[in-house]
């Protein structure tokens, strides 16, 4: 499976993709949060130029974040992301934006009283016209649980997994969504601890360049 794809694939069906770990509450806060503007634009895959991430500012003036289109195999799914810096290290909050143009379905109210916001997080890299996005490392941080390197309130979304509930050792290398509870200080302290080395998967990076 091509690299760039995939990510694209992961972020866009985060809430849907087991074997992935997604958070309830935000990352960014008010003094993390930056603004970069070199991000603007619209950035191909290497591997499939129609796969592609259009940044566009957003939240006022001067813009505090960041609506994202993605397309992936001739989908398109809208964001909404927030970008924050720990130590060099830029990561970006991803939410659902408003995709009711793609999805009726969420004009029901029912619908949208059963889905919650969740937060995707990952590495950025800018190097000139190359974007690379690197997504969590869940085997790695599965192992860093396990072993208490890594102490971070999660819950496993399938009950029957959830140690938790039936109080059986934490599945490790199972297919189902993992769940980070911890409050914004703690994920903050995750990625301060781990972000530049273990916690994103820099071997299955997505590697973008800048559409011109």
């Amino acid at each position: 499976m091509r690299r760039a794809t995939t990510v694209a694939t992961m972020i866009a069906a985060t809430v849907a993709l087991g074997g992935c770990y997604v958070s309830l509450h935000p990352l960014v806060t008010d003094d993390v949060r930056v603004f970069e503007p070199k991000l603007v634009g619209t950035w191909e895959s290497k591997d499939d130029k129609a796969d592609t991430w259009t940044f566009r500012p957003a939240g006022g003036e001067p813009p505090s974040r960041y609506d994202i289109e993605i397309v992936e195999d001739g989908r398109t799914a809208l964001f909404s992301g927030e970008l924050a810096r720990f130590d060099g290290v830029l990561v970006l909050d991803l939410k659902l934006g408003d995709n009711e143009k793609q999805c009726g379905s969420l004009d029901n109210g029912w619908f949208k009283m059963h889905v919650v916001g969740v937060h995707s997080f990952m590495r950025v890299g800018l190097d000139g016209g190359t974007l690379k996005i690197e997504l969590v490392d869940a085997d790695w941080l599965d192992d860093a649980i396990e072993a208490k390197k890594v102490v971070i309130a999660h819950e496993h979304v399938d009950d029957d997994r959830n140690p938790h509930e039936t109080g059986a050792k934490d599945v490790h290398g199972s297919d189902d969504r993992k769940l980070l509870t911890a409050p914004t200080r703690e994920l903050q302290a995750l990625v301060r601890a781990h972000g530049k080395s273990g916690l994103f998967d820099a071997d299955e990076a997505g590697e973008f360049t800048r559409r011109r």
